[in-house]
Formats: structure tokens, sequence, C-alpha cells
């Protein structure tokens, strides 16, 4: 389905991709429920946590919202294509990215386009190594093959054992970039998880990125790439941490002092570009939850190669 889709858009041309994505837009924001009022409550916690700056929660600004998602899914066709010379990037930060003697972790978020770091990657000529669960990966790689997309990215699975966090640390030892996105927790997936303040709110972060983070021993950046124009994208990269540490004694301490640091770096995101997170779901955690992951750490028992995102 998603190689029909990406095969039709060709076909059709950008304009006409726009188009669709567009009456798309409209109509998952008239028929569901569950998005209007996500993006709602992400609209009214930027809007009270800026004191007003923000876009005020309507439902314009939230189609707008829904329409900025559309918009950048028909970008991201045309990234996992390696169609990205039809494409402008402006770049601050990646020099992060490049001559290191050593690999890195990068740790994005569902915020613009994170396959637009592919930009960097290619035209450096750097190894690229993207952690996606398997439902992803899966329609990642179809496009990959069926259109011949960028051999200097590689896709990787999570759960089934075919990359294991050890073979990722040879691939950081041999100076490439390892990416994944770590702010969402997967509705019913059980996972081990940190709970930390969120633009005002206490909301749930997965804890894997951190564990594998932890085994990599690399430094871990934070990137993103946001939409600034019709097919115009700025890239970020920031470094996050040296290292992840995560001593015996007091680990979920160390986990929710990283996950925090992540977890502003976001919030400075959301609020530089209000239009561009997209979690359409329920994000936030109910009133003191805070609390009582304090005394628990959320920390149920799992491997961290199924705590990835």
């Amino acid at each position: 389905m998603m190689v029909f889709g990406v095969r039709t858009m060709n076909f059709l041309g950008y304009r006409f991709g726009v188009i669709v994505a567009s009456f798309a837009a409209l109509y998952f924001f008239l028929t569901s429920r569950t998005t209007r009022r996500a993006s709602r409550e992400y609209l009214t916690r930027l809007y009270e946590v800026s004191g007003g700056t923000t876009p005020t929660p309507s439902r314009l600004h939230s189609l707008r919202h829904h329409w900025t998602f559309a918009i950048t899914v028909v970008d991201r066709l045309r990234f996992w294509q390696g169609k990205l010379h039809q494409f402008q990037f402006a770049h601050e930060g990646t020099e992060h990215m490049l001559d290191r003697d050593r690999g890195a972790v990068l740790f994005g978020a569902h915020v613009g386009s994170f396959d637009a770091m592919r930009a960097i990657s290619r035209k450096r000529e750097v190894p690229l190594t993207v952690v996606m669960h398997r439902e992803n990966a899966r329609r990642f790689n179809a496009v990959l093959e069926e259109f011949g997309g960028d051999v200097s990215i590689d896709v990787v699975e999570i759960g089934d054992g075919v990359l294991t966090g050890l073979a990722l640390k040879q691939r950081v030892d041999r100076n490439e970039l390892v990416a994944l996105l770590a702010d969402r927790v997967l509705p019913g997936r059980q996972e081990r998880t940190i709970v930390v303040p969120f633009l005002g709110k206490p909301a749930s972060f997965p804890v894997g990125p951190w564990l594998l983070a932890s085994l990599l021993g690399c430094e871990v950046l934070f990137s993103t790439a946001v939409r600034v124009g019709p097919r115009h994208y700025s890239i970020s990269v920031t470094s996050l941490f040296e290292d992840v540490l995560l001593p015996r004694n007091d680990r979920t301490a160390a986990l929710r002092h990283h996950v925090l640091a992540y977890a502003r770096r976001l919030e400075a995101v959301c609020l530089a570009h209000p239009y561009q997170w997209f979690n359409f779901f329920d994000f936030w955690e109910p009133e003191g939850v805070l609390a009582e992951a304090a005394s628990s750490g959320h920390e149920a028992a799992a491997t961290p190669a199924d705590q990835v995102r």
C-alpha cells in the first residue's frame, strides 16, 4: 500500500501530492476526535507555557497543525527515495555530526521530518543507521527497495534480533551514526518509562534510548529538521551529553536527569515551531503520576533492544 501511494505521488507530481495531503488533513481533522483533542491539548500546553505568545488553541490553529503534518508526510516520501536535491536545507551545528574520531547517537523527536537528517549523512558520506520499530522499518525498507533509495542509510528493526546493541556499538566504533526517536511511548506497548515535566505537565518518555546510549558509550546529539517553507528545511544538531552514565546504585535518578534534559530541549523546539510536533494522542499523564513515578521509576523488566524507539 505504501509503495502504491509513493508510485502514485511520483506519477502525479509533488504539487498534486500537496493537494491530496491537504484534503486528507481536513478529513482527519473533521472525523477524528482523538487527533483534534490531542492537537488542542498540545496547543493549550504551549499557549500556557509561553505566556500567550504561541498560537491560541483554536480550531483553525488545530487544523493548521494537522495540515503541517500532512505536508511533511509528502516530503518524507521524497526523502525516503533519496530525492534530497529537490529540497533546500539550512544547517546549524552539523559539525557535531562530522569530522569525528568516533560515531555518535542522534536523538530526534516527532518534530518536523527526522528523515531530512539524511541530507547531512548523504552529503558528507557519513553512514547512518536508523533504529525503528518493526512495522515502520518494513514500510521504509519497502520504499527503499522499490525506488532505489539512498544506500548510505541502513534501517534496523527492533525486537527481531536482526541487530543487537553490540552490533550497533561496532558501527559507532567505525565512526558511524545511529539515529532514533526518543519522545514516544507506543500505546499498548510494555516498556520502561520515566515521567518528567513537559510543557508544564507530567509526561512519560521511553527509557530504552538511554539504555542503548549507555551501552554504546558515545556522545548523544539532539537533532531536529523542521519545515521552514515549501521544500525548505532547517536542520539543527546540538550536543546533549558527552556520554550516558547510569550507575547501578542510582540508575533511576540518572535516567531522570538525562530524560529531563532531552524534554527541555524538545520544549524549546516546540515553542519555536509550534505546528511541527506530531504526537496526535493523549501524551500527558494524569495529574499526580509524577509523584508516583518518582518512587517507582516506572521501570518494568525488559531487554535494552525491546526498549528502543
